[in-house]
């Protein structure tokens, strides 16, 4: 299950942006996957660089990761199928996309939280966090593994 690149480079909105997820759902909806695990959890913006291993009972095919931060405009949309992330962000008004990691979360002009899943086995997986300069705040995740 792939999202050709293509699409990617060309979002310029929100609205083309949703548009692109739709399209990964269908895909998922249309190859039978089975969705095994959703949870939420949150990541203090403030946190150090570091791994966080999820633990689950399955090795998951795709996992797709939805992230905002409390009381501001900034949200990140992505998913990896183990060898093509993908993630959308929304900073205020400025949308764009890039296809090296699952979560980006821009709190203000050059500091961030962004992750990529580093790890996968079969029972979970490892998402490596990224924190550049002094972001603050709460982000909430939720998470969805499939099968």
């Amino acid at each position: 299950m792939t999202i050709e690149k293509a699409k990617i480079d060309g979002v310029e909105n929100q609205a083309e942006a949703w548009g692109l997820f739709n399209d990964l759902v269908d895909q998922i909806e249309d190859s039978g996957v089975l969705l095994k695990n959703t949870f939420g959890t949150t990541r203090d913006m403030t946190a150090a660089s570091g791994d966080v291993d999820v633990t689950l009972t399955f090795e998951p095919s795709v996992i797709i990761v939805f992230a905002a931060i409390s009381g501001d405009n900034v949200a990140s949309w992505g998913f990896d199928d183990g060898s093509d992330p993908v993630c959308i962000a929304y900073r205020y008004t400025d949308l764009f996309a890039t296809d090296d990691r699952v979560v980006s979360l821009l709190a203000a002009s050059g500091a961030s939280q962004t992750a990529i899943i580093s790890a996968k086995s079969a029972t979970g997986f490892t998402l490596t966090w990224v924190k550049t300069g002094s972001p603050t705040g709460t982000a909430y995740l939720k998470i969805a593994s499939l099968a």
